[in-house]
């Protein structure tokens, strides 16, 4: 052998192993992706994932050093370890789904711990990482016992770069343009086509190895054709621990109607019979197509009830498609947004309008904008504070840059979510606004969301401005889907300004937000842990409305009634603040006697209304589970403080009706229908309950209203002929039954066989029996018969 071959057999260890170092990185980049969705993006996964890839690298090394000796077999090593990475990917990729059911399986467990956690995402790490990292370990070893570099350390360093040039090439660039499901196959392909280019370059072949590289070539590119059945990417939509933390506000469960994948996050739409629809970012569920819109309400309007006037805005975090529409329909003309990927911005604006039916704010209106340049009001809509790189938004530093962006009189604001957030974490976010801006005001809109604003300037608001807002009907929409919210109880969910927080801050201990991305995980599944509910600044409430909300132009009667039903609102803010702590402590009793005493001076506070949400999702929760009885005590605890919720009383109809109660259960259908008349759902419910209890006349009332408002409605039809005719009433009217049902079938074009077969019931019920049996016979003989 020459000495120019033999430098290139020496070099080509080296050579291949950078190849492999490069996908190995892109490879780790992508599956721990895949785990931040399972597990949670925080820091507690990624040490777990880079605990057991570094485990598997040493191990690997050490198995390969003490097997490996020579160097005739190494380039045959490196095509071994290329086609065994494929390979186990491929695996990996076909247990995706199993593994997802195993975490989706931990949102049931009543029982679930912190422990049973780690001991999940261990599992889920040494299955993603464990043997790729053993195999990465032992190709160190073998490249570096070819000695093709000289020097350890040199050689060493020059790994690592290759490492995290795969992770950052493949895993991040790749993963944004091709998407998770599609990089991994990708992976798949390169490693297979590898292994064949190794075979290729071993050096004596003969034909047989000739033909082996082929064989390897054909495989590996069949395989890119049977990996596009593994559904990756809809395993992404199945937020687990995104799920658990955000419990109280909604559950989006089964399959997504469509799904939107981007480097960093998932956004999953859920067709939902209740809310219409649920729309999930990384499992979160965000937005709701029909209630839980009370506190992302308020956290929208909050800086606009202080510069109504809006200016230039500036949106900045993964959230801000959420609060876009809000400020685009206040009048925003001059809105634009960072730090959120732009695919997901926009379907945030395309199903927000969809809620409000108005498609005149959409992306068109928005633009991408930066931290450069004076703005009147900066909004920070990060992530919460326990996803891993949301604590940036968090620090003195980012408050800083927010403070150097404003106008002189301009105000910074910040959405704080505090699921999972410690005491001392939140007097750390509080504390780190109030070292850089000397005016500052805590507003609390909901029972874990929380609006800071800060300035330079006295915080002010022109009352009159704010009315002529309000006065606006896009605006005036959004708070009575946000439960019939007025300014007065929007302005009640101010709690503090600056001298209030002085005194909250003075003595208490802080702790740095990053560390509440290691604590979080442990705090989701600890019930005793104490939760930032509205009532701990409850002491430093200040009730001067009228030092900074200004009378301006306003008239002086308005002025002073708006104040005086604010003043008269604060007293039922403060015992629904009592009712949610009592509420996060199990004291369902004492909560309840003060969610009533609030609700005797203001039943359309924003806390209620939460409160009565929560109750009703749990009420719900119990249902699913089989659990009636609890879900009927959900529901009078619900009306014993919101006796006219038409949600409350068809929930109670349709426990009873479960648990043998008809008479219960047609007395709550018929309060539903009282209080939302123009529901069509609680209308076929009250009917059939109607049935049940012999009052027929009741029934067909019913059912004669759904078929007013849509009179094409086969279902009812036949439902409502069903009716006429049943065995247990007396005034039976078969003539008309049978009008119906056919008008039924008309509509249908016999393409419903329940509609027939309903028909030739009633046929045979009515004595024409060899009608009936007739439409039977060819009905099933699959032809569509002619009704006369």
């Amino acid at each position: 052998m020459s000495n120019t071959a033999e430098k290139i057999e020496n070099k080509t260890p080296l050579a291949l192993y950078i190849c492999g170092s490069v996908l190995m990185g892109g490879l780790a980049g992508s599956l721990l992706r895949v785990l931040d969705v399972m597990a949670g993006r925080t820091l507690n996964t990624l040490a777990v994932f880079l605990g057991v890839a570094g485990l598997g690298l040493v191990l690997g090394a050490l198995l390969a050093f003490s097997r490996s000796s020579g160097k005739s077999a190494h380039t045959a090593l490196f095509c071994t370890i290329f086609l065994a990475a494929a390979g186990y990917l491929i695996f990996v990729m076909s247990a995706l789904n199993g593994l997802s059911g195993a975490w989706q399986r931990m949102l049931l467990e009543t029982s679930r711990t912190y422990d049973l956690y780690l001991i999940t995402l261990l599992k889920t790490s040494a299955i993603f990482i464990l043997f790729p990292a053993l195999l990465a370990g032992a190709g160190y070893v073998v490249a570096f016992r070819s000695k093709a570099m000289a020097f350890a350390l040199s050689w060493s360093l020059c790994s690592a770069l290759a490492l995290i040039a795969g992770w950052w090439l493949v895993g991040g660039f790749c993963m944004a343009a091709l998407g998770v499901g599609l990089t991994l196959r990708v992976l798949i392909l390169l490693l297979g086509l590898a292994g064949a280019a190794v075979l290729v370059a071993l050096p004596n072949q003969s034909r047989l190895l000739q033909g082996g590289a082929v064989l390897v070539g054909a495989l590996a590119i069949g395989v890119w054709f049977f990996t596009a059945t593994f559904n990756v990417d809809g395993v992404l939509a199945d937020g687990t621990f995104g799920r658990l933390v955000y419990r109280d506000t909604g559950f989006a469960a089964g399959k997504p109607v469509a799904q939107l994948s981007t480097l960093r996050h998932t956004a999953a739409l859920y067709d939902d019979s209740d809310y219409g629809f649920v729309l999930a970012l990384d499992g979160r569920p965000v937005m709701f197509g029909s209630r839980f819109h009370t506190a992302r309400t308020l956290s929208a309007y909050v800086p606009l009830l202080i510069r109504p006037e809006g200016g230039r805005v500036l949106l900045a975090g993964a959230e801000a498609g959420l609060y876009a529409p809000f400020l685009l329909r206040a009048g925003v003309a001059d809105l634009s947004y960072c730090g959120a990927d732009s695919a997901v911005v926009q379907w945030f604006v395309q199903k927000d309008a969809e809620v409000c039916g108005d498609a005149s704010c959409g992306l068109e209106d928005l633009k991408r904008g930066s931290f450069s340049g004076h703005y009147d009001f900066i909004y920070l809509t990060p992530e919460p504070v326990y996803m891993r790189g949301a604590a940036a938004y968090f620090s003195q530093r980012a408050f800083n840059r927010v403070s150097e962006a404003l106008r002189p009189d301009g105000i910074a604001a910040l959405h704080l979510d505090a699921r999972g957030l410690s005491l001392a974490a939140f007097a750390s976010v509080v504390g780190n606004m109030r070292s850089v801006f000397p005016y500052m005001q805590i507003w609390s809109t909901g029972a874990h969301d929380w609006v800071l604003v800060g300035s330079h300037t006295l915080i002010t608001a022109d009352a009159g401005a704010v009315v002529q807002m309000f006065e606006r009907e896009q605006v005036f929409k959004d708070f009575t889907r946000a439960g019939k919210l007025s300014i007065a109880d929007a302005l009640v969910s101010m709690v503090c300004d600056e001298r209030g927080v002085d005194q909250w801050l003075e003595g208490r201990r802080s702790a740095p937000v990053w560390q509440l991305s290691w604590a979080s995980p442990a705090a989701v599944f600890n019930s005793q842990a104490q939760p930032v509910l509205p009532g701990v600044l409850e002491t430093a409430r200040q009730l001067d409305l009228k030092r900074w909300f200004l009378r301006g132009v306003l008239e002086a009667d308005i002025y002073e009634s708006l104040t005086s039903r604010v003043a008269r609102n604060v007293s039922a803010r403060m015992s629904a603040v009592i009712a949610v702590t009592q509420m996060s402590m199990q004291l369902s009793g004492d909560a309840m006697r003060n969610a009533r005493a609030a609700a005797s001076v203001n039943q359309q506070d924003a806390l209620l209304v939460q409160l009565s949400e929560s109750l009703e999702l749990e009420a719900r929760r119990r249902i699913k589970i089989g659990d009636y009885k609890g879900a009927i005590r959900c529901y009078e605890n619900l009306l014993s403080f919101s006796e006219g919720s038409p949600q409350a009383h068809y929930g109670m109809g349709y426990c009873l009706r479960a648990t043998n109660d008809p008479q219960g259960a047609y007395i709550h259908f018929v309060r539903a229908v009282v209080n939302a008349p123009e529901q069509s759902d609680y209308r076929l419910e009250l009917a059939e309950a109607a049935l049940a209890v012999a009052q027929f006349a009741v029934a067909d009332k019913q059912y004669e209203k759904v078929l007013e408002a849509n009179p094409e409605d086969t279902r009812t039809l036949l439902l409502f002929a069903k009716a006429l005719a049943r065995k247990d009433r007396p005034d039976k009217d078969y003539k008309r039954a049978i009008e119906l049902a056919e008008r039924a079938c008309r509509l249908a074009q016999w393409s419903d066989l329940e509609l027939g077969l309903g028909l030739a019931d009633l046929y045979m019920d009515a004595g024409r029996v060899m009608e009936g049996m007739g439409l039977r016979r060819t009905l099933k003989a699959g032809s569509k018969p002619q009704l006369p």
